[in-house]
């Protein structure tokens, strides 16, 4: 590979991501007002919010294990509960901190002399799929009861975008053979299997919705203990587009952008150092603490990989 463009390369993954992450951070705690934030702690719950908090890391990898279990049924593979935990686990320190969780990848080269690559991914792409359509229609369904007409149409055109990449998969056929004919039909596979797998789609989209949930649920208990109410259809109406918009890969991992997102979307229903303490308290649960707690799994997972594939 030439070297100036692996030098660029590395510059728009890496560099120019973790520039951004870093000049939206130094924004956002000048947003902070100290005086605030001393006054309020004294008030704060911090064995609820230390207790909430690891409750959620836990139940994140178990649920996303749980679904990755189903997504894998429907290409044909069983794996117990036990190992879709630990590998699942082990791919936080890669996915939690790459462009679009991208890194989520990495569960795929686990289980790679079981299953291809390609096919595999192509299961994980249907998880992602999933994510944006059950966001979708929280959005919507949060948007309708709070009546947020851009909550209502963010998550239709979501849908709409969701539903034609799906019509699309089922009608690409490839004329020639070759390895690239192998390696798309593998990806695609798990989209075209779905009709066969209901009852593990269904499975996956309801442990879909439970993770969600249980991050909005987090996210209201946070605003509780700052003794603000926000309604939890706001927030319902609200996350789906913060997420939204967190996806967009100019920061690592969403960090810095998700609490400017929640910093103009929230704002009005809480003070700022709120909203933004709320931000920080999710991304350190869902993003930091997640990837420091699953290095261990991911050294198991490189030093015994053939036990991951027994």
């Amino acid at each position: 590979m030439n070297l100036a463009k692996f030098s660029n390369q590395k510059f728009v993954k890496f560099i120019l991501p973790l520039g951004i992450t870093a000049l939206l951070l130094s924004y956002l705690i000048n947003k902070i007002d100290i005086k605030y934030l001393l006054s309020v702690q004294a008030e704060i719950n911090w064995l609820l919010l230390i207790t909430a908090s690891i409750i959620l890391i836990f139940f994140t990898a178990l649920v996303f294990a749980l679904r990755w279990q189903q997504s894998l049924k429907i290409i044909d593979y069983n794996i117990t509960i036990i190992k879709a935990f630990v590998l699942a686990f082990a791919s936080f320190p890669v996915s939690k901190l790459t462009p679009l969780n991208s890194g989520d990848l990495v569960r795929a080269y686990f289980l790679k002399d079981k299953i291809p690559i390609t096919k595999n991914s192509g299961a994980i792409a249907l998880e992602r799929m999933i994510d944006f359509l059950v966001l979708a229609i929280l959005a919507i369904i949060g948007g309708i009861i709070t009546q947020k007409i851009y909550s209502i149409g963010i998550g239709a055109l979501v849908i709409i975008v969701i539903i034609s990449i799906i019509i699309m998969s089922q009608k690409i056929k490839l004329k020639k053979e070759s390895k690239i004919k192998d390696k798309i039909n593998n990806f695609l596979f798990v989209f075209k299997n779905t009709k066969n797998k209901r009852k593990n789609l269904i499975a996956l989209f309801l442990f879909t919705i439970l993770l969600w949930f249980g991050i909005i649920i987090y996210i209201k208990i946070v605003f509780l203990l700052f003794g603000y109410k926000v309604p939890i259809f706001l927030i319902l109406a609200y996350q789906p587009i913060v997420v939204f918009l967190a996806l967009v890969p100019i920061t690592l991992s969403g960090i810095g952008s998700r609490e400017t997102a929640m910093l103009f979307i929230y704002s009005g229903l809480a003070p700022d150092t709120a909203i933004l303490f709320t931000g920080f308290a999710y991304s350190l649960v869902s993003v930091i603490l997640l990837s420091i707690l699953g290095l261990p799994f991911l050294y198991f997972a490189i030093k015994k990989g053939p036990l991951c594939n027994k």
